[in-house]
């Protein structure tokens, strides 16, 4: 379900908003042409923005421009846990991140309670030590479930699973 107050809302990236996306993926990613950005947003992309299905593209709307976005998907630990992982975490209204952070954080928790994940894990690229600080609840005490936060080295552009996920950096 999309999450919303006054002035904006948390929900799936749809397709109307996929080239609009791009702008912000562009700022945190300059290399980043519009035709991968689309062939990587596209497949992700929902029909309908409550649409929240893994894997996928989550967005924050403030007056129906895109100031935040991640990518998540379901992974399972060693222990054939599943998890929310979050990747490609970029936020843009600098005057508001905080804020806009949050509004993520609340819709990745939202996914992950309604898809049964045992916690959701944000992997942050190093530029990202202020989310890591924000979000960080390993043991669940502050939100309603487990956040952990881990940092990626600048190598480390794709997951684990398979190489089609483009990494985009906040600047």
């Amino acid at each position: 379900r999309a999450l919303t107050n006054p002035r904006s809302s948390t929900q799936a990236l749809t397709h109307a908003f996929v080239d609009q996306a791009y702008t912000l993926a562009r700022e945190a990613d300059r290399a980043l042409t519009l035709d991968a950005w689309r062939r990587f947003a596209t497949p992700l992309a929902a029909e309908q923005p409550d649409e929240m299905r893994s894997p996928g593209v989550m967005v924050v709307l403030r007056n129906e421009l895109i100031r935040g976005l991640a990518t998540f998907r379901w992974k399972h630990d060693a222990d054939h846990m599943r998890f929310l992982a979050a990747r490609d975490i970029i936020i843009m209204d600098r005057a508001r991140k905080e804020r806009v952070s949050q509004e993520l954080l609340g819709g990745l928790i939202e996914i992950a309670i309604r898809d049964h994940c045992a916690r959701v894990r944000a992997e942050l690229p190093r530029s990202s030590a202020w989310l890591d600080t924000m979000w960080s609840d390993p043991e669940g005490s502050i939100y309603r479930l487990p956040i952990e936060c881990i940092r990626l080295s600048p190598d480390n552009n794709t997951p684990a699973d398979d190489g089609t996920v483009v990494t985009l950096h906040l600047p």
